[in-house]
């Protein structure tokens, strides 16, 4: 198994060479396929594979990579071009604009082929790329994995002694996490009392009360369905978010990292597991005009990725990061090196407050699937056999609670963490609270060379300052 995972390692090394000695990443050039990061035990049994399109090449586990989908009917522009009249001699037409991103989605005519449309586009100097699908991969696990250990592993119970999370030391404000993921359930019994609500909108009165662009969006919004209704129809959101979030003490179900925090839910994949790139930059603008607006967005979590690099989603993320806003993403859980073969957005490079994680195990060994990457991957937190909040109908005995394994679980770890640690030390700068996570792990020596920190998230450690 080690010599094989060598070779390909070798194997996915020069191929990533070649590529970038043979291709910019300029706009489209690289595509996204991406997929939520949970994980079951046996991954390789599903024969997922990630591939690239339009002149650009990339990695698999396991033989020739399907070639990624994306959307017949639009494309992304930068924004600075679309008024271009190479745009409207196609019929073309801008449907949205993404302002606080500089990005635009852009309507095809009836009928026009997408890469012929790009390939035009970009000869007359257009910055196009498709608007990719990207693809949730999630299944539970065997429901004897239950208990939430990960609690003691990482000193939760010794952090809750610290502050558990709330407005009493946060200067009146409550800390929000926005969660882009398939959704949240919001009538769940151990999340309802954590949801965000906008106060300046009026709940299913069809008109955009507070005036953000933005119907009915009083606990966020469906980008996927451009709805004010972001519930979840597949269960991975609603377990990611009660990790971060689920309410504590009382007597309930489970509890999250914060057990007081509001929990901002963006849902940009369908209930399939269909993400379009435009239903993530649409979120992200969305969250950066909200904190404009004096909503304390302070941690956005993104347990999805794949192996393409997108430069609209890029973009957005340094408008996110410009915004103050820390960024949680998971590595991706098909055991890869992300210094060999990027997996996108953990892998963003120069974005401060960006945060990739990996998953470790109930021994803190790195999980069988997790990617890794001593200069790519910042920290490990527990992502294996962690029970978490799902909808009704998706627990297997019945209940509203399940375990998933993944690094869509690890990364909500941390993101749980840093609201945390936000609530007890508001002042802290995304910069301050990004160096202050890193230097309070529990450094581990099978973890040395395989996360950049060289260890696992500690809680206790975390807000007691080391």
């Amino acid at each position: 198994m080690k010599r094989n995972r060598n070779t390909r390692d070798a194997f996915l090394y020069l191929l990533s060479f070649l590529v970038s000695t043979c291709f910019r990443p300029c706009a489209g050039d690289l595509p996204i396929v991406k997929s939520n990061f949970s994980h079951p035990r046996f991954l390789a049994a599903l024969g997922a594979a990630f591939s690239v399109a339009l002149g650009a090449s990339g990695a698999s586990a396991q033989g020739k990579a399907p070639a990624p989908t994306f959307d017949t009917q639009s494309v992304l522009v930068l924004s600075t071009s679309t008024n271009s009249s190479a745009l409207t001699s196609r019929g073309l037409r801008v449907a949205k604009q993404y302002k606080n991103i500089g990005w635009s989605k852009v309507d095809l005519a009836p009928g026009a082929d997408v890469a012929k449309t790009i390939s035009a586009l970009r000869a007359q100097g257009l910055q196009v790329e498709p608007n990719y699908i990207q693809r949730l991969q999630k299944t539970p696990n065997d429901p004897q994995y239950s208990g939430q250990w990960a609690w003691n592993k990482i000193g939760a119970p010794a952090a809750w002694d610290i502050t558990t999370g709330g407005t009493e030391l946060a200067g009146g404000k409550d800390v929000v996490v926005a969660i882009l993921d398939s959704g949240i359930t919001p009538s769940h019994p151990d999340l309802k009392a954590n949801l965000y609500v906008n106060k300046g909108e009026i709940a299913n009165n069809g008109r955009d009360d507070d005036g953000n662009g933005f119907v009915d969006d009083v606990n966020g919004y469906d980008f996927a369905q451009d709805n004010g209704v972001p519930d979840d129809g597949n269960e991975h959101g609603t377990h990611v978010a009660g990790t971060i979030g689920a309410v504590g003490n009382n007597r309930t179900g489970v509890t999250g990292v914060n057990w007081r925090v509001k929990l901002l839910s963006c849902r940009v994949g369908s209930d399939e597991g269909a993400i379009y790139a435009s239903s993530v930059i649409s979120a992200i603008d969305y969250i950066i005009g909200l904190k404009k607006t004096g909503v304390n967005i302070r941690v956005a979590n993104h347990s999805y990725g794949g192996y393409g690099f997108s430069q609209a989603e890029y973009a957005a993320f340094q408008r996110a990061s410009a915004a103050g806003i820390l960024n949680v993403c998971a590595a991706a859980n098909d055991g890869f090196n992300n210094d060999i073969a990027p997996a996108y957005p953990a892998s963003f490079r120069n974005i401060p407050g960006l945060i990739s994680v990996a998953a470790s195990d109930q021994n803190d060994m790195p999980a069988e699937f997790s990617n890794v990457g001593g200069r790519s991957v910042a920290l490990a937190a527990p992502g294996v056999d962690i029970l978490s909040t799902l909808p009704p109908g998706h627990s297997e005995n019945g209940s509203l609670y399940g375990t998933l394994s993944g690094t869509s679980m690890a990364s909500p770890h941390v993101a749980g963490a840093l609201a945390l640690l936000l609530s007890q030390a508001p002042t802290l700068t995304m910069q301050q609270a990004q160096a202050r996570l890193y230097a309070t792990v529990d450094k581990l020596p099978q973890w040395r060379g395989k996360v950049t920190t060289g260890g696992r998230l500690n809680l206790a450690k975390l807000l007691s300052n080391g």
